[in-house]
This record gives C-alpha cells, sequence and structure tokens, in this order.
C-alpha cells in the first residue's frame, strides 16, 4: 500500500512532539546545519527529550529514522541513538511530508506551502551568497550541458550504428567498412537506399 493514502499514513504513524522554529533565521540556521550533516544543539535537545535514553550498556529497543545517513553518523556519534535510513524509512517519511499538514490541526491552508517557499528562497540565496565561484556557475553548467548533449548524440549514434550492423545488411556491412565516424554514418542512412549502386556512389565521394 502507498504512503500516499492518508488513511494508510496515519494507521501507522502518530505524531507525539513537535518542536517548530523560533524564527526564519533559526529555520535557515537548522536547515543549513543538515545539509552539511551537523546536529544543532536544538535538534538534540529535541530528540533526548522525546526519546527513550540510551544506556551504554544495552541495546536500544528503537530507531531513529533519517533520510540523510551523514546527519544520522553525527547523532550517533554525540548521542548513542542508532539511527536507520533505508527504502521503508524513505517512504514512510514521504508520506509523513504529503499529509503533514492533517497531523497538526492549527496549520491553515497554504501555511506550510508558503513556510517552505520562503526557507527554500533563504536558503537557496545564502548558498549562492556564499558560493566563490558563483561568479563562474553558468559557464560552468554550460559547458557541462554541452557535455552531456556531446555524449548523448554518440551514444545514440553508436547505438544506430550496432542495430544496423547486426542486420547483416549487404549495405550496412560495407557502410559501416566504409564510414568510420557512428555519428557519420547516420547522416548518409537517410540519403541513399539499399541499392548497391549509391552505396558505391558513397563510397567513391568518402574515397575522394
Amino acid at each position: 500500500m502507498s504512503s500516499k493514502e492518508l488513511n494508510h499514513s496515519v494507521c501507522i504513524t502518530q505524531l507525539t512532539a513537535f518542536h517548530p522554529f523560533e524564527s526564519a533565521l533559526d529555520a535557515l540556521n537548522q536547515c543549513n546545519a543538515v545539509s552539511e550533516g551537523l546536529m544543532t544543539d536544538e535538534l538534540r535537545s529535541f530528540l533526548e527529550l522525546n526519546l527513550p535514553k540510551v544506556k551504554g550498556d544495552k541495546k536500544p529497543k528503537f530507531k531513529l529514522g533519517l533520510v540523510d545517513t551523514k546527519i544520522g553518523s553525527h547523532i550517533h556519534e554525540v548521542t548513542k541513538i542508532p539511527c536507520e535510513s533505508g527504502d521503508f524509512v524513505h517512504e514512510l517519511l514521504r508520506g509523513v511530508r504529503l499529509h503533514f499538514s492533517k497531523f497538526l490541526k492549527d496549520l491553515k491552508p497554504g501555511d506550510l506551502e508558503k513556510a517552505q517557499l520562503g526557507l527554500g528562497h533563504r536558503y537557496s540565496r545564502a548558498k549562492v551568497k556564499f558560493n566563490v565561484n558563483r561568479v563562474d556557475n553558468m559557464v560552468i553548467q554550460a559547458i557541462l550541458l554541452l557535455d552531456t548533449l556531446d555524449k548523448d548524440v554518440n551514444s545514440f549514434s553508436m547505438r544506430v550504428r550496432h542495430v544496423l550492423v547486426l542486420h547483416k545488411h549487404f549495405m550496412f556491412l560495407k557502410l559501416a567498412s566504409v564510414v568510420h565516424k557512428s555519428i557519420t554514418m547516420t547522416t548518409p542512412l537517410g540519403i541513399f537506399g539499399s541499392t548497391e549502386s549509391n552505396l558505391l556512389a558513397l563510397k567513391s565521394n568518402t574515397c575522394s
């Protein structure tokens, strides 16, 4: 059963504790810390207050589900709280995010979307502001896009060449021996037919 179904998500999950951010700046600081895999003092206090205490000589009977394994390692290192991240946890948290407004009755329609949009804008602006390579980002992204397009064109042209040669047709075999570049081989296929005379004309033009 999918986590998109509200009844299923409500049956397997229950809200026991919730701590809102004190301000927009606090939300941004918490978001930055999580993105860097660091546990803040506020997060540590919230976890220690609402989770069972971990004793050194006994194995805990619970696990903290997280999406990011990096911050999970930091939490386990500092508080000894066992953390888990997997497909089940991802699906469970996906359902919680989808139906989060149903767990908090005081939220008005649209409040959560506005908060997410504002935090997303502040987080993006902060990342761009403190990025030393922000001036070169557009050039770098354009170069990466051109490289990706070039690789895709070469990959698809090689597939066309491979499929045509697998047919073991006389024209395709001769064409593969004359034209060595895969991307060049796709061009005459739309011009020449399957007759041997056209193939010989192509070979003579290529040799000249």
